[in-house]
């Protein structure tokens, strides 16, 4: 089991059944023998299953890459709950004995095309939402309002994004233009060389989810950055 981080392995652990052998020999005792081999090569997927749900509970994991021959993968997979299931992003065959680098290797390039399937896909979504007015924000000052009024769910920007904006000195609110005065205490507003910075801190620090995006034109039209709202 290994958990990917931004690009990297971050933790390594292992589980190992007992070793199972293929009988081709015939008889009615090599039968009994094959029945009972399969038998314990099943009871090594699911210890394998129910040890694989526990890692991915503690890492919190997202996004899942399933490796192995196409016959064990497939059977492994089923024994998961439709919950995890639904997490699997791809599947890839490897050899036990893969190196770290293998694995890293064959299994960011699934998940760095899940991501970009899932990161355009939102994008779209908080685009054509908040053209129809329901439930989404897009461009600097809607996204800050968004974020104001704590309605804010995901916050996705391109990646690289950062625009100047006004910061009020005493309660912390946020705006893309100057109209004088903070409008939620009457605080003095001060220029900040990125806005774009303290509504990322904002977004993370009541529990939100951020998503930088590289290369989708689509954003950058929009404002390079929106926000998916609560309500």
């Amino acid at each position: 089991m290994f958990q990917i981080h931004m690009g990297e392995i971050v933790e390594t652990t292992g589980t190992l059944g007992e070793e199972t052998k293929r009988h081709k020999q015939g008889g009615w005792a090599a039968q009994k023998l094959q029945r009972y081999e399969d038998g314990l090569a099943s009871h090594n997927l699911r210890s394998a299953a129910s040890f694989a749900i526990d890692f991915f509970q503690q890492g919190q994991s997202r996004r899942i890459v399933l490796a192995g021959t196409d016959e064990t993968v497939s059977q492994f997979q089923t024994l998961l709950p439709r919950a995890w299931q639904a997490k699997v992003v791809g599947t890839i065959p490897m050899d036990m004995n893969a190196s770290e680098t293998e694995v890293l290797t064959k299994s960011w390039l699934v998940i760095s095309e899940a991501l970009s399937k899932e990161q355009t896909a939102l994008v779209e979504r908080i685009i054509t939402s908040a053209a129809k007015g329901e439930g989404a924000a897009v461009g600097l000052s809607a996204a800050l309002t968004a974020l104001q009024e704590d309605r804010a769910h995901i916050l996705v920007m391109a990646e690289g994004f950062s625009a100047p904006g006004y910061r009020c000195m005493r309660c912390g609110y946020l705006a893309a233009v100057l109209e004088g005065a903070c409008p939620y205490c009457g605080g003095t507003m001060a220029p900040v060389d990125d806005a774009v910075e303290y509504a990322v801190k904002r977004m993370l620090a009541v529990g939100g989810h951020v998503e930088s995006v590289p290369d989708n034109p689509a954003l950058v039209k929009a404002g390079s950055i929106g926000a998916l709202l609560r309500y």
